[in-house]
């Protein structure tokens, strides 16, 4: 029972669907609305704009750099920052959380297949932290960074070249 709970509580927020059924749909933001879509549809939206889970995040600019933060009674929660970006070879991640806790950093391929957890551990407040991420064999294309706190969830778009 504990293990279904953990494997519960590791998937991400941005499946979606009807539970009585077997689907394989992952909701985007695209225009300014929730979309709940087929996986396979997802990467021809996100070449359009969307991007993963619900539109109640906001994104700001900075650089090549997208940034998203869920918010929650107006106010930004935590940051997380992605350089170079686009990428050839390794990435630096950069993350600090408002409130300290356990905090998990994930990369998704652009269907929503984890690829690789880069940090899975205690997040101080304030406190920077920098991972790593190397691409090694990984194919080129865009990846969705995700950093999930007690705060919420913030995700990056990263560009991987070739």
């Amino acid at each position: 029972m504990q293990l279904a709970k953990a494997l519960y509580e590791a998937l991400p927020n941005f499946l979606c669907g009807n539970k009585n059924k077997k689907e394989d749909k992952i909701e985007v933001c695209f225009k300014g609305k929730d979309l709940c879509i087929d996986r396979s549809a997802a990467p021809g939206f996100i070449q359009k704009g969307a991007y993963l889970g619900g539109c109640n995040q906001t994104v700001s600019q900075a650089g090549n750099n997208t940034i998203t933060n869920v918010q929650t009674q107006g106010e930004l929660q935590d940051k997380l920052t992605a350089f170079p970006n686009p990428f050839t070879n390794r990435v630096t991640l950069s993350f600090s959380v408002i409130q300290p806790g356990p905090a998990s950093l994930r990369i998704y391929d652009i269907n929503g297949k984890l690829v690789s957890t880069v940090f899975n551990g205690v997040a101080g407040k304030g406190v920077i932290q920098q991972v790593n991420l190397e691409a090694g064999n990984l194919p080129a294309g865009v990846y969705i960074s995700r950093l999930q706190t007690v705060n919420g969830v913030s995700q990056q778009k990263l560009v991987l070249r070739r």
